[in-house]
């Protein structure tokens, strides 16, 4: 016996019904592939599902018998946790029955009269393979938290269910929880763990009604499930009854649909198209409902099209780093003292590529860091080129991705850079977004610590759009913050704006760091940032970001201000 597989062992099937025609009907039809057993009532179903719960492989209930009916079957089983995992296929001709069935735990549905013994055969091996399936992976592949399956699993589960069944049309459904950070901000860890939670239980509700199966992972949860006409009203209504704990906030859970999936496409890649949709919903509130169509196809085909040729952009000088100085505003003029390394994209067959498109694609796709270093190597040159000319340093600002901040030859990447071009650390400032920070801040305070000790100047980008609280902005390692713009943009003429942004400028006293305002367009912002001692802003006010080229200009005019100035106070030299 130990030497059998378990595909070598006939599964043991038990039929359920008062009509003896229809038993041995059944019985006859999965008799070759099965063995099986009998009850004519739902009293003896449930004495032969004690006695065989061990070895019983599926159970075949027909609803309206005497004694005690299927319903009452379902409910007995459902209530009992070992019990509830033996699949249940019903046999009924009321279709008015298969919703309550499905609520109660029933897989499938086989209809009377049995006139089909394919289908049955079909429906029966199905039921019993999923099943098994399930439990063979549930011990390892289920998700703490939530009791879903894990990614990994899931996708396992997915492949093989259309080995099983290729002709199946199926849907790729992905649910996301927008803001989960500002959930965990606002109302602690504990109420975001909840809605996990609560999303979770929704969701093997849903599966109740359907055959699919779900997994979770973060603040994304993806249903893998057959495809069905009334998909975006089911899941519709999922959605509005679920939103309704979001009321009066930001957040909110979502779906993205990929309809009935090609499957000569990879499973990740389906999921992928799902999540491509729910992505689409970020700025639109009128909908929490998103499904891949043509015109996302497009967009998918032409992001692909950018990721594959990002190496040889790099290769053939398509890629540019342009740079957005940054005026000093502390004295009697402005004085170019910095400026952001940005990087522009122009493709061979696309032409300028806007970074909101390239940036994120590039993230997802693990490239992001491939062209930091490309940027701080461009950069870290075209200091030292301005310094060989015009005798005057601008040191340059780069960022640092979640990605870069992990690799642990960081430190000595940029030792090397500034070593190699003759530099010093203080000519390289990094920029740190403030989420960042808050993501995992033990570590990236701990590599950004020792950044700052070999000299590097600390930016943390994006002050203000993140979630950091005051207690953790204390202890951090930064140098300046760096306003974010859409706090600046309105201070002109917005009153809570502008005391916004004078509280930034308190808490950077406070911490006595540098501020450095970026989004600045116009003369009444400048001035006003300078009244609430700004040090450093940045913006179209002075300049757009502008190549080497161009940006020489501005370092021109900066030289001939400062030999004037010194000539003003009786030096000759600058």
């Amino acid at each position: 016996m130990n030497n059998l597989s378990s595909q070598d062992i006939k599964r043991l099937v038990l039929v359920v019904d008062d009509e003896f025609v229809n038993r041995e009907m059944l019985g006859f039809i999965i008799r070759r592939d099965y063995n099986v057993i009998y009850a004519k009532n739902g009293k003896e179903a449930l004495e032969q599902i004690q006695k065989h719960k061990n070895l019983l492989s599926l159970i075949l209930l027909d609803l309206l018998m005497p004694v005690m009916d299927g319903f009452k079957v379902l409910q007995e089983l459902r209530n009992d946790n070992e019990l509830s995992k033996i699949p249940v296929i019903v046999l009924t001709s009321e279709k008015s029955a298969e919703i309550e069935s499905l609520r109660l735990g029933a897989v499938d549905f086989i209809t009377k009269p049995y006139d089909m013994p394919e289908v049955i055969l079909a429906r029966v091996r199905r039921s019993i393979e999923l099943s098994e399936g399930s439990k063979m992976i549930q011990n390892t592949s289920k998700d703490e938290l939530t009791g879903l399956l894990t990614k990994d699993f899931f996708y396992q589960f997915c492949e093989r269910y259309d080995k099983y069944y290729p002709e199946e049309k199926m849907d790729a459904v992905a649910f996301n929880i927008n803001n989960l950070g500002l959930i965990n901000e606002i109302n602690g860890r504990a109420y975001g763990t909840e809605i996990i939670q609560k999303i979770a239980e929704a969701i093997k509700v849903l599966l109740n009604m359907t055959v699919g199966m779900a997994c979770r992972f973060s603040d994304t949860f993806y249903l893998y499930i057959e495809h069905r006409d009334n998909c975006e009203e089911m899941l519709t209504k999922f959605l509005n009854e679920f939103n309704s704990i979001f009321k009066n906030s930001r957040s909110r859970l979502v779906c993205g649909v990929n309809q009935n999936v090609d499957k000569k496409v990879d499973v990740y890649r389906r999921f992928e198209r799902a999540m491509m949709a729910c992505n689409s919903l970020k700025n639109n509130y009128n909908t929490n409902i998103s499904f891949y169509d043509a015109e996302l196809h497009k967009k998918e085909l032409f992001e692909d099209c950018l990721v594959s040729d990002v190496e040889t952009s790099l290769t053939n000088k398509n890629f540019t780093v342009y740079y957005q100085p940054k005026y000093n505003i502390t004295g009697p003029r402005p004085r170019l003292s910095s400026a952001e390394a940005l990087i522009r994209w122009k493709h061979p067959e696309f032409g300028m590529i806007s970074p909101g498109v390239f940036i994120p694609l590039m993230e997802e796709n693990g490239l992001v860091s491939r062209l930091d270093h490309f940027v701080w190597g461009e950069a870290a040159a075209q200091v030292r080129r301005w310094r060989d000319q015009y005798n005057i340093t601008i040191p340059v600002s780069v960022n640092l991705s979640r990605i870069d901040i992990y690799d642990p030859n960081l430190e000595n990447n940029f030792m090397k850079l500034v070593r190699d071009n003759g530099l010093k650390p203080t000519d390289i400032m990094l920029e740190v977004t403030e989420s960042a920070y808050t993501d995992n801040s033990d570590q990236i305070v701990q590599v950004v610590e020792s950044l700052r000790s070999k000299g590097f100047f600390i930016e943390m980008d994006d002050f203000g759009s993140g979630y950091s609280s005051l207690n953790m902005l204390s202890e951090l390692p930064i140098d300046a913050l760096k306003l974010d713009m859409k706090f600046v943009k309105n201070i002109a003429k917005n009153e809570k704006a502008l005391h916004m942004v004078e509280l930034m400028m308190e808490i950077a006293e406070f911490l006595k760091v540098s501020v450095v305002a970026e989004g600045v367009e116009t003369e009444e912002q400048c001035r006003l940032l300078k009244q609430m001692k700004c040090d450093v802003i940045q913006g179209f006010y002075f300049s757009k970001p502008l190549p080497p080229e161009e940006f020489k200009l501005l370092i021109e005019k900066e030289v001939k201000a400062r030999e004037s100035e010194a000539k003003e106070i009786g030096y000759v030299n600058c």
